[in-house]
C-alpha cells in the first residue's frame, strides 16, 4: 500500500477540505502541517512543491486538492462489507476478488 501524507498550513481552508475529503474516504494518512514545523517545510520545498495542501501518494506529488488526480494514485478503495457495515480496504484493479469480513466473517465477492 502506498502512504499518503498532505502537507498542510492551519490557515489554508482548501487544506482542511483535503483533509475531510480523506477521512470521509476512509483513507488513511500523515499530516504535515508545515506552519508550526520547519522540518515540514523543508520537505515541502524539496519535493518542488510550493503551495498546500500538498499531497505524497507513493512518490507522486499532487499540488492542490485535485481529487481524481489523489484517487487513481491510491492503490486501494474503501468498501463496506454488506453484513455488518464495517469499512474495509480492499486492492484497486485487481478484477474479481473473494473478501471475507474480519470482523463478521461474511465472505463475498466484490469487483475491484
Amino acid at each position: 500500500m502506498k502512504n499518503i501524507i498532505i502537507y498542510t498550513s492551519s490557515t489554508w481552508p482548501h487544506c482542511h477540505t483535503a483533509k475531510i475529503f480523506l477521512k470521509t474516504e476512509g483513507y488513511k494518512f500523515t499530516e504535515k502541517n508545515v506552519s508550526s514545523n520547519k522540518v515540514y517545510q523543508k520537505e515541502l520545498v524539496d519535493l518542488g512543491a510550493r503551495g498546500v495542501p500538498t499531497f505524497l501518494i507513493g512518490n507522486e506529488v499532487i499540488v492542490g486538492f485535485d481529487k481524481n488526480r489523489i484517487v487513481n494514485l491510491i492503490d486501494y478503495k474503501i468498501i463496506k462489507c454488506p453484513t455488518c457495515l464495517k469499512r474495509m480496504r480492499i486492492p484497486k484493479n485487481k478484477g474479481k476478488i473473494k473478501v471475507t469480513c474480519k470482523e463478521c466473517n461474511t465472505k463475498f465477492i466484490v469487483k475491484s
